[in-house]
């Protein structure tokens, strides 16, 4: 009988009817990168979604515009949805609920995850230059502040990835990981890509903005460069939620070494195998 043991989990979120080809973005020091690219990556100190389901595949299950799953093999599902936190899982402080089922014998190098398209993270970073020196924080706007009493978790809701105005784009591919690549896409309720443009009035009431219509969930797509082998063998099957260096956000607007504002980063499902004695 095989397990499923659940370590932690890492897919990668960042923030077009074509693909958004994805920035990889270096991971952020004691200061903002310089130059022409003024964004990095980190690792939260909270980062918290909804997982619907995890599936190890054999071909691309989005290569079409909706889900494909004739290739896959479910590993683990929740239909209602289980708020999760990474860094919870790592240290043991949380466990996974949700029904978990044996992948049918084959070589995967697709694997997916569908979770909630709302992700709250909380980041900080220490910077030692002299200018802005201390530790900053992310409020609850995603605005970081140096006042550590205004320190806070954000929730980005994510309904485009389009930097073209009035337009909608529910691609972003092709974010470069040390498993191989990840592809994320917009779903609508019926897992199809949500390829509609709708302009919609901003929370804060002032502005409008481009969305894509009827977004209801976010599925990444990890094409990895070695497959996961299940045989007759396989004892157990294991998924560490990886999100170092990879589940925040920082942008430097005004190019001065200092983080401006946070946003939700990505995660990656690793997973391994063991082997009957």
């Amino acid at each position: 009988m095989l397990t499923l043991n659940l370590v932690a989990l890492m897919f990668v979120w960042t923030t077009t009817a074509t693909a958004r080809e994805a920035s990889n973005y270096p991971v952020c020091g004691n200061a903002m990168p310089t130059g022409t690219d003024t964004m990095c990556v980190l690792t939260p100190t909270e980062y918290e979604s909804k997982l619907y389901e995890i599936a190890l595949c054999t071909k691309d299950p989005m290569l079409g515009d909706t889900l494909d799953k004739a290739s896959c093999s479910t590993v683990y599902s929740d239909t209602a949805g289980t708020t999760f936190d990474p860094t919870k899982l790592m240290s043991g402080a949380e466990q996974l609920s949700g029904t978990i089922t044996r992948p049918v014998n084959g070589s995967y190098g697709f694997a997916y995850a569908i979770a909630d398209k709302k992700v709250t993270t909380q980041v900080k970073m220490e910077v030692t230059q002299e200018y802005g020196k201390g530790t900053w924080y992310s409020t609850d706007t995603s605005v970081m502040t140096n006042v550590a009493a205004n320190a806070a978790a954000f929730t980005d809701d994510f309904k485009n990835w389009s930097n073209v105005a009035g337009t909608c784009d529910p691609e972003y591919i092709n974010v470069v990981t040390s498993l191989g690549h990840l592809d994320a896409y917009l779903l609508t309720e019926s897992l199809s890509k949500a390829i509609a443009y709708e302009s919609v009035l901003h929370k804060s009431g002032l502005y409008m903005q481009d969305t894509c219509k009827d977004v209801a969930k976010i599925i990444g797509v990890q094409t990895n460069d070695v497959p996961t082998v299940i045989t007759s063998k396989t004892k157990t099957l294991n998924l560490a939620f990886q999100i170092t260096d990879t589940g925040g956000l920082l942008i430097d607007l005004n190019r001065d070494g200092l983080p401006n504002v946070g946003y939700a980063g990505t995660w990656l499902g690793v997973f391994s195998t063991t082997l009957e004695d």
